[in-house]
């Protein structure tokens, strides 16, 4: 827009240097109505508005990367032509490390990916119920059978075993150690009235402790009695912070014994066995299941190969599983 008093300040400075208007005219060709005060440039201005504007580009690189890496990582396996297989299994697997020592193998073997949920035995056969895993490994026999028994089973196989165990305190106040049978042992736990800690999240180590103290003829009180809701790790490390006893599978003590206190009682006989089963789930229950890789994995899993490795595996030089051939 034109600006008068612009104009009209540049007469006067035309005027106040002793020129007349028309002089200043003819010498120059321009009317003093011509002048115009040149546009300054605001260069604060410009400079933030280029400033948003790199900084928009940076912010934009970043979140396009960032997606691009997340694309990359979930559709990694589908950009290679790989199945992905998914696996529920127990926090005693995972805990003794197993798991990261066997799956690598078979993923390299089958060109796949295997995707591990990790929970009580409990929640894995639910998972399983319910068609949102293609294959379970579990240790609640009981479970395992009523599972078959629905239906859900197409294939049933076992794995390997170990033995559960009761830990407690070294002083042994209930003197539980005495005893070779695990029965008696939570016999003497009970009648000495001193604390107890149950994982209480319906695993397969909680179902076999229930089986236990229905076996002993006893029903825990709360006054000792303490349900964790955990998984076999964390139970230990609860327990020994109590001072507590605890039942355990012999893998998941071998991996925290050099983390707790707590000592292992003496191995408590047949009644203590505990197996590990594999199951994949049935087709005719739910059509979308990986029927065909699941099959592969079992085969893998209870073939004479991976049971030597099982045998093999070690913690600290002392082994934490047997096949499922060698009782």
């Amino acid at each position: 827009m034109f600006n008068t008093a612009a104009v009209d300040a540049s007469s006067m400075l035309v005027e106040a240097a002793g020129i007349e208007p028309a002089t200043f005219r003819m010498q120059t060709g321009r009317s003093t109505a011509e002048l115009r005060p040149r546009k300054t440039c605001n260069y604060s201005r410009l400079f933030w508005a280029r400033w948003m504007e790199l900084r928009a580009n940076v912010i934009f690189n970043i979140v396009m990367r960032v997606i691009l890496l997340i694309l990359a990582v979930f559709l990694s396996p589908f950009a290679r032509g790989e199945e992905s297989l998914r696996l529920a299994t127990t926090t005693s697997v995972e805990n003794s490390g197993l798991l990261a020592y066997l799956l690598p193998d078979f993923e390299r073997e089958c060109g796949c990916d295997v995707r591990a949920v990790v929970a009580g035995s409990g929640h894995a056969l639910a998972l399983a119920r319910r068609g949102d895993t293609d294959v379970v490994l579990t240790h609640a026999p009981a479970a395992e059978e009523q599972f078959a028994k629905d239906g859900y089973a197409a294939i049933r196989r076992e794995v390997m075993a170990n033995n559960f165990i009761i830990v407690g305190p070294s002083e042994d106040a209930a003197r539980a150690a005495e005893e070779k049978d695990i029965v008696a042992a939570l016999k003497k736990i009970a009648a000495a009235r001193v604390r107890f800690v149950s994982r209480g999240d319906d695993s397969g180590t909680h179902q076999k402790e229930r089986t236990l103290w229905a076996f002993a003829d006893v029903m825990p009180s709360d006054e000792y009695y303490i349900e964790a809701g955990a998984g076999m790790g964390r139970a230990l490390l609860i327990a020994d912070e109590l001072e507590a006893y605890v039942l355990s599978d012999h893998g998941t003590y071998l991996a925290f014994r050099d983390k707790i206190k707590l000592r292992a009682l003496p191995p408590g006989g047949e009644r203590a066995r505990n197996v590990y089963t594999v199951m994949t789930v049935s087709a005719q229950k739910h059509s979308h299941v990986k029927s065909e890789l699941s099959e592969k994995f079992v085969e893998w899993l209870t073939s004479p190969r991976t049971q030597k490795r099982i045998g093999d595996y070690r913690y600290h030089g002392e082994a934490l599983f047997a096949p499922a051939d060698k009782p």
